[in-house]
């Protein structure tokens, strides 16, 4: 038996990278096979870290420690840890609701939103907030900064940038921050302040060349006439500044991508439709689709990621949306292979969302949600799996079954987003023998159809070759299936050998799993296509199987590419 232990795969390979193009040629030429990062979301990791709150940003500052900025009660809050996000400070108000008394006597209640924190390359920390009035006519709305040179110990007074109009319908929104290159500090957000006659709505930008110390006046990044740009997020791409936004030129609010050189730095605004505003989406979503909100994030691996709140497949309600979130090329473009990282019942929501990079090979993703008690900022962690691995031929041997306790967390490959039980799994090879690896955390006792699947193909196999599903049952013999017309049709076992150690106290069990080439028929240069399916319970103790992200079991194409060589 081959041993679990000595199953070893290489590091984080360098990411492939994609070839860009238009909107149009994207649509008309949808990629025959799926390969890329991926992102594996951890059903376990669901944390509430501010109950109440909403609207919240996670940020990883450069002593280590995280904070989250969010909305609650009317104030805007910040918490922070110190232990990779197992417990979190109490909250502390960052930029309070008050009271506003206008030239006529009148007052209105200010409440602060839409919170954004960021840290510049000198270490300052810089966060920014929406004034809100409660009612209209007295106080402008407003987008307002405060900073600290301290790692966020003390902050400055908080200080108005913009003001808007007095009424909801002319307000400004949402702050967001980027330095540039050069040190050059912008801040955008959504405006509606220009136009008071109608719901039109632009994103504008303000910039410091002393780190937040002064600003320039503002001035409009892209505008589509009739309609709301909103939600900006820039990121710096290459030689380019590209800025994410929701617009509803073609129908619902969706992503969009914007983009300007930096030597350009929006010198010419957007406006309309033209070659530096882009559908986010490899496949453009259909028009009546909400998906606002947008955020972005780069990867380590290069690629990039895009969340937002969407009504695909649910109730057309917007606030019944969820969380969705996509992976996108190294230039922000071409985004596919949609995940939700939490299951939202139909009539709950997760919204609001924001994305930020927890460790190079985790991500974190933030939503208002509802769909458990309490409501509030609840995060959920994603694992990174990155464009393609190497397994290794030279440190597979024969030695025996091993425990989860000697493997640990070295299994690259993750599956467990629909609920508790998960798997980790690697991939490594033998001579002429393929062979899996994998620890599965499951109470099996309880569920006597619990086991996990391995599933294999050559890498062309999208063009007819074989495909096979090894099913390794926690309790019982394997079978394995080939993958024909007709669906999956068992076959004999052959020299396909599983061995399975099983936890004695029923909280989980170890498999592996040997395959020779010669079973599949694959020639000893060839990569191959695999993936893992888990059976197990949610729960409410509903039977699932969850394959690896953006895996279909009867699709070779959409497994995950493992080069042999």
């Amino acid at each position: 038996m081959l041993s679990l232990r000595q199953i070893v795969l290489s590091g984080f390979a360098a990411g492939l990278a994609l070839t860009s193009v238009s909107p149009a040629e994207a649509a008309e030429q949808p990629s025959a096979t799926v390969d890329g990062t991926r992102i594996m979301w951890d059903y376990r990791s669901i944390q509430c870290i501010a109950p109440g709150g909403a609207y919240a940003r996670v940020r990883r500052l450069d002593d280590g420690s995280l904070v989250a900025v969010y909305d609650r009660r009317g104030n805007t809050e910040k918490i922070r840890s110190y232990d990779d996000g197992r417990s979190w400070s109490e909250p502390q108000v960052l930029f309070p609701a008050h009271m506003y008394y206008g030239a006529g006597g009148d007052s209105v209640w200010i409440y602060t939103t839409n919170a954004e924190i960021y840290q510049l390359r000198n270490g300052t920390l810089i966060a920014g907030c929406n004034y809100r009035p409660s009612k209209p006519d007295i106080a402008p709305y407003a987008i307002v900064v405060s900073l600290s040179d301290d790692m966020g110990a003390n902050w400055s007074e908080p200080r108005v940038l913009y003001e808007a109009g007095t009424n909801f319908g002319d307000g400004c929104w949402e702050p967001s921050f980027l330095q540039l290159p050069s040190g050059e500090l912008q801040v955008y957000f959504a405006n509606e302040g220009p136009y008071t006659t109608n719901a039109d709505q632009e994103i504008t930008l303000m910039s410091s060349a002393d780190n937040g110390a002064t600003w320039s006046e503002p001035r409009m990044v892209c505008f589509r006439e009739g309609h709301r740009d909103g939600m900006p997020v820039a990121q710096v791409i290459g030689d380019e500044i590209v800025l994410s936004i929701e617009d509803n030129g073609y129908g619902e609010l969706q992503p969009y991508i914007l983009r300007t050189a930096l030597a350009d730095n929006w010198r010419e605004p957007v406006l309309g439709d033209g070659p530096r505003r882009e559908p986010a989406h490899l496949l453009p979503l259909p028009a009546d689709v909400y998906a606002g909100a947008p955020y972005t994030l780069v990867l380590p691996t290069g690629e990039t990621l895009v969340s937002y709140q969407t009504t695909e497949r649910r109730h057309p309600d917007w606030e019944r949306s969820t969380l969705e979130v996509a992976v996108g090329d190294r230039t922000m473009r071409r985004f596919a292979k949609a995940t939700r990282p939490i299951d939202v019942p139909l009539d709950r929501s997760a919204m609001w969302n924001s994305l930020a990079l927890w460790d190079r090979h985790t991500v974190v993703a933030v939503t208002s949600a509802s769909f458990r008690e309490p409501y509030g900022v609840w995060i959920v962690k994603g694992y990174i799996l990155p464009p393609h691995m190497e397994a290794r031929h030279d440190k597979v041997k024969v030695d025996g079954l091993v425990t989860p306790k000697e493997w640990g967390r070295d299994l690259p490959i993750f599956v467990g987003t629909r609920g508790p039980a998960q798997i980790r799994a690697a991939v490594g090879a033998r001579g002429r023998t393929l062979c899996f690896g994998a620890l599965v955390a499951d109470t099996w006792r309880e569920n006597p159809d619990a086991g996990i699947s391995f599933y294999l193909a050559p890498d062309n196999s999208d063009l007819g070759g074989a495909a096979y599903r090894v099913w390794c049952p926690a309790e019982g013999a394997a079978q394995v299936f080939r993958l024909d017309d007709g669906g999956w049709t068992e076959i004999p076992a052959g020299d396909v050998r599983v061995g399975c150690l099983r936890d004695p106290n029923g909280n989980g069990y170890s498999v592996e799993c040997s395959v020779p080439f010669g079973v599949v028929g694959k020639r000893d240069d060839a990569p191959v296509r695999v993936s893992v399916g888990l059976s197990a319970l949610t729960d409410d103790g509903a039977a699932y199987e969850e394959l690896l992200a953006n895996s279909e079991s009867g699709n070779p194409a959409t497994w995950y590419r493992i080069d042999l060589q």
